[in-house]
Formats: C-alpha cells, sequence, structure tokens
C-alpha cells in the first residue's frame, strides 16, 4: 500500500494523502466545466450516439490538417443515431492546413471518422450549396455552414446526413485549449467519452455536486490525460473545493469513499 501512495504521489500535491486507506484510481481526458443539464445528457448520451460502425467524432489528441481535435470541437461532442451533433464547434482562424484559399481558412470545422466498413470506397460527400466531393477516406474535416446539412454517401446509399441545428456554432475565437481546466486536489465529475474511449473528467462544480466521482491529483489541460482518485483518505487543508461548500464537499467525497482529514 505504501509504494502505492508513493507512486501516486509523484502526480499529485505534497503530502495529499493522509493514510493507508485503499486508493483506487483512475484515468480520463480534460474536458471544459460544462452545465448540470449537459452533465445529464452527456451520462445519457451513450444510447443516443450514431454506431460508431457507420461514424463517430474523433477523440483528442487525434490531429487532422495540422490542429488537435481538441482545438476544433470541445470535448464530449457526439453525433447521435439521427445525425444530429451535439457540442460545440469552435472558430478558428488562419487555418492553411484547411485549404490554401483564404477566405476557406476562417470558420467552423468538424472532424469526422467513418466506419472500417468504408475504408477503400469511394466516398461522396455534399456540404450544403457547394459542389459535391469524392474521395476514398474514412477521415473527413468539414468547413460547417450554418444552417446546412452534409450528406454522406457510399455510391448511391446515404451514409448519413449530419444535421448542425444542435450543435453550438462559435463565432468569435476562443482562448487556447492549452490552459488548464482541471486544478490538482480539486473535485471532479467523469461523464462518457468516446465509445471504447477514456471518459472525459470535468471540474466539479456546485451546481453539479452530485456528479463528483473523485479528486483529481494532477493538473490538465483540455484533452490532456487527468488522474483522479475514487477512493483514499487525503489531508482537508490541500483540497481544493472550488466553489463547493467544504463541509459539503467533505460529505458527497465521503460517499465515495474520499476522507478528508
Amino acid at each position: 500500500m505504501a509504494n502505492l501512495v508513493e507512486k501516486l504521489g509523484e502526480y499529485s500535491p505534497k503530502k495529499f494523502f493522509a493514510g493507508e486507506f485503499p486508493v483506487v484510481r483512475e484515468i480520463g481526458t480534460a474536458g471544459e466545466a460544462i452545465s448540470q443539464y449537459d452533465l445529464i445528457m452527456l451520462a445519457g448520451a451513450d444510447a443516443a450516439r450514431m454506431d460508431a460502425a457507420t461514424a463517430s467524432v474523433p477523440g483528442p489528441g487525434v490531429q487532422t490538417c495540422g490542429k488537435d481535435v481538441v482545438d476544433l470541437i470541445s470535448m464530449g461532442t457526439y453525433i447521435d443515431a439521427q445525425g444530429k451533433v451535439h457540442g460545440e464547434v469552435y472558430y478558428v482562424t488562419g487555418f492553411e492546413g484547411f485549404s490554401n484559399v483564404e477566405e476557406e481558412q476562417s470558420g467552423n470545422y468538424f472532424p469526422v471518422h467513418l466506419g472500417s466498413k468504408y475504408a477503400g470506397k469511394e466516398i461522396s460527400v455534399t456540404n450544403g450549396d457547394k459542389a459535391e466531393k469524392k474521395a476514398t477516406e474514412v477521415d473527413w474535416l468539414i468547413r460547417v455552414q450554418q444552417g446546412k446539412t452534409v450528406v454522406f454517401k457510399d455510391g448511391g446509399d446515404t451514409i448519413m446526413t449530419l444535421d448542425f441545428s444542435e450543435a453550438t456554432l462559435d463565432t468569435t475565437v476562443k482562448a487556447s485549449a492549452k490552459a488548464k481546466v482541471i486544478a490538482a486536489a480539486a473535485p471532479v465529475s467523469a461523464v462518457p467519452g468516446e465509445v471504447n474511449g477514456p471518459a472525459v473528467v470535468l471540474k466539479a462544480t456546485k451546481a453539479g455536486i452530485a456528479n463528483v466521482a473523485g479528486i483529481a491529483i494532477s493538473d490538465a489541460a483540455i484533452g490532456e490525460p487527468v488522474i483522479y482518485i475514487l477512493t483514499g483518505e487525503v489531508f482537508a487543508d490541500v483540497v481544493n473545493t472550488n466553489d463547493i461548500d467544504a463541509a459539503e464537499a467533505k460529505a458527497v467525497l465521503r460517499k465515495l469513499s474520499i476522507f478528508m482529514k
């Protein structure tokens, strides 16, 4: 047990662990803080997702046209079974990797990964009123047009029609995704990530206290790995409870078998 505590201590604030109560840890991917309503919706999103054999949204760390996915869309963004996109699509400028045409280097860009059954097949994509494009690719990056749908076809068969009416399409550039969104020694929530992928770990807040899953023991920016404990004994004076009342945080964490001493 002591060896495990010592190893976890490499990632945590000094004198974080307070005792020998068994420590269970998990690792996920840091995401932006979101509302309690969105937490509830994301928790049930798996059942609503489009089958990954058809199409999915690439996860953090995947590069497309020279940009990481986390620089293009919010963590947890997904396509539902009807083809509607849920999540935030950032506004990007100076995107020379997407096009050498200046007017196409700014906008909202959405990454799509088609299932392996489409590998080697000629796929046609019609983006709104733009000319149809064809390629034998399973990875696509779409420059979204407000109010327009994107149709993917395999020969004469429609694979899906992407609809962005439920997505948030930003109109201004956001702050860098590399800013730290998870602080060490702070409570976190966890919601489903991509299919078979790590959970998305979010900063826990008073509004979403019912969804607290553990305490982070590492800082993390959006898309970076974050280690968090599910059980253990910790010193109360080093826990950053965010905007959660200390006594309330202590009670909620105790239910998870995390004890603040």
